[in-house]
């Protein structure tokens, strides 16, 4: 609720539109694997969620991937979610070869589009993540002479997250354990962008990420 009384938040919610629909996507994994205790439906249904998001955007399938890993350990024995995993992987790839085809249509290759080769110029790399989060989440003034406030200072109520963990944890069990994870992938995958650093992020109205 916090979150979305946000103007900010909201307006870049519409930018990219692809967003949009990811982030229901990935609300819908939530309540399917985590608010409930999943069995092979939900793990179905889910499946077919994280296939929406591989349609719209098939990076962002990285993210809730530990939502999937840690709803289907909790359920204990390999044997007691293996079957449902193949099904949900089965799943998520039918969706993922729809895009590759949708991309070979339209641009005439399955995989390195122009937008792909930008990407893959650019990099990712580990040896900037330490100075980009300081600047992201304490303050950018000092790197980039930037006034903007910073995440932690925009959003204080985001530390809610590590009371709010544990409470998850008793509540659902071991599988609540995906969300903390999914929101540590994301985190990582974004820093670890070259070209993702504070000046990205609030001149350039790349924060939503």
């Amino acid at each position: 609720g916090l979150c979305l009384a946000s103007p900010l938040v909201m307006e870049h919610l519409l930018i990219p539109w692809n967003t949009t629909p990811t982030q229901a996507c990935t609300y819908a994994i939530v309540l399917l694997l985590v608010a409930r205790r999943p069995g092979r439906r939900e793990i179905c249904w889910a499946a077919l969620w994280a296939g929406g998001i591989a349609l719209l955007r098939p990076g962002d399938t990285l993210f809730v991937a530990p939502l999937f890993a840690a709803a289907l350990l909790a359920r204990g024995a390999p044997e007691r979610w293996f079957g449902d995993a193949v099904r949900a992987l089965a799943i998520v790839s039918s969706a993922i070869g729809l895009m590759l085809l949708a991309n070979k249509a339209v641009f005439g290759v399955f995989w390195t589009t122009a937008y792909v080769k930008t990407v893959e110029s650019i990099g990712f790399g580990v040896d900037g993540m330490a100075l980009s989060a300081y600047s992201l989440f304490i303050e950018a003034r000092t790197l980039y002479d930037i006034d903007e406030s910073a995440l932690l200072a925009r959003y204080p109520w985001t530390l809610l997250c590590l009371p709010g963990i544990w409470v998850l944890v008793m509540r659902w069990g071991w599988r609540a354990l995906g969300l903390p994870l999914a929101a540590l992938v994301t985190t990582f995958f974004y820093l670890s962008y070259r070209d993702f650093d504070a000046v990205m992020a609030f001149r350039f109205g790349t924060v939503h990420y």
